[in-house]
């Protein structure tokens, strides 16, 4: 498994690794990027997020369990953080 993060869908429970950082995230935005290759998702869909440590000032608690996603497109999508991210950039394994 590459970084640390392992995102099984709740849809097909297709559970895999995501790829190293693949968390993106912009300081004081609570949105959440995440890439994932392939995804085949869509907005309104969600996903459970499991083994992420902290990222850009949100913990593992702001980014793990079941996430609703507000946007996607084939090769990432986008959920709500519990809180906001404290600087941009992408980290989480």
């Amino acid at each position: 498994m590459r970084g640390s993060l392992v995102s099984p869908y709740s849809y097909n429970h297709n559970v895999h690794a995501l790829g190293n950082n693949p968390f993106g995230t912009t300081g004081g935005s609570a949105n959440v990027v995440v890439t994932d290759t392939g995804n085949g998702l869509s907005a309104g869909a969600s996903v459970y997020l499991s083994g992420s440590g902290t990222v850009n000032g949100l913990s593992a608690s702001d980014i793990s369990g079941m996430r609703m996603l507000i946007s996607a497109s084939t090769d990432t999508y986008t959920f709500v953080a519990d809180h906001s991210a404290g600087s941009t950039g992408s980290g989480g394994g």
